[in-house]
């Protein structure tokens, strides 16, 4: 039996450090509620939800409550996760839910693979959802209800988004359970002021997320119109495919070879003359949990253990040049 792991990010990119410092206590919030679904006998998916609804319920993170409007002060939300079996969903431009992550993961019990927009039709449905219901998916009354006042602090400032070189945007989590399956889940706001109907590249499989159990796990994070255009995650993936290929236990035996695929990517990544970066997590099929990124900094969460023993707990902010601040 192998041990749980669980690896977070809150977003990468590049804030004053008064509003980045605000993230890292939340990191240990977001590990721990994931690491109680696993000690309660969640599955993977479940683990991923509870951690990433964490964020999704703090406005200094841009998920959820604390997703950035768009051009018509209106928060729109994409979210998505996908398992090791390649079953996943997808919705984008989610509205009046502060919990879009249990909508996918409510919606990957039934549908097993579905990507769509929001549609009005459904927003207005969940008005006649029961109370309990509502609560379990944050349902707000009103648009305006999640616009936080942190995220209209920050636009007030001018230290949004676009007011920076890159904003931190995008939040989400990799889980590999004890027999190795793998599972990814992503949420974010998007960049301020984006214009209505918008759609980036979290939602998107195989760019913002994607899990197979014989390969990886990850999840990105950034300007997603630069991780359309630069597709470093397919060259991720492929080049996974091919260390798999030549040896299934690849990772296993070297437990630093996704590092350097993943640094090599961003690398080449940050050369395409693209202003604003971004990052990533992954799992490596019979790996350890990793990270790259090309921005100012990023918030990252580890747990890796069993249900009687954690052998790694690890909640810090990362930043380019090399320097660390931890919980």
């Amino acid at each position: 039996m192998k041990p749980f792991q669980l690896i977070i990010h809150g977003g990468a990119g590049q804030l004053a450090e008064p509003y980045l410092m605000k993230k890292l206590p939340v990191l240990k919030e977001s590990l721990d509620a994931g690491w109680k679904t696993y000690l309660e006998g969640g599955t993977g998916e479940d683990v991923v939800a509870s951690a990433i609804q964490v964020m999704e319920d703090c406005e200094y993170f841009n998920a959820g409550y604390g997703g950035y409007p768009n051009a018509n002060k209106i928060v729109l939300l994409d979210a998505a996760m996908m398992n090791g079996d390649r079953e996943y969903v997808a919705f984008m431009n989610i509205r009046r839910l502060k919990y879009p992550i249990r909508v996918v993961r409510d919606f990957l019990k039934n549908e097993k693979s579905l990507s769509s927009v929001w549609t009005h039709e459904l927003m207005e449905s969940f008005d006649f959802k029961n109370a309990e219901l509502k609560k379990w998916y944050g349902w707000v009354e009103r648009h305006q209800d999640l616009l936080s006042p942190y995220v209209e602090e920050l636009l007030f400032k001018n230290q949004g988004e676009f007011s920076v070189d890159t904003g931190f945007r995008t939040v989400g989590a990799c889980a590999s359970d004890e027999s190795g399956a793998l599972f990814a889940g992503i949420s974010t706001g998007g960049p301020n002021h984006k214009v209505n109907g918008r759609i980036g590249d979290a939602a998107m499989i195989g760019l913002g997320l994607y899990a197979d159990n014989d390969l990886c796990a990850m999840t990105t994070t950034g300007y997603g119109e630069a991780l359309l255009a630069c597709f470093p995650t397919g060259f991720i993936i492929g080049r996974v495919r091919d260390e798999v290929r030549k040896d299934p236990d690849c990772f296993l035996k070297d437990s630093a070879l996704m590092k350097r695929i993943i640094d090599e990517e961003f690398q080449e990544f940050g050369q395409k003359k693209i202003k604003r970066g971004g990052g990533i997590i992954c799992i490596p099929k019979g790996g350890e949990p990793t990270y790259a990124f090309n921005t100012k900094a990023i918030p990252i969460g580890i747990r890796i253990g069993t249900k009687d023993k954690i052998i790694k707990n690890e909640a810090y902010i990362d930043r380019r040049d090399g320097e660390k601040s931890w919980l």
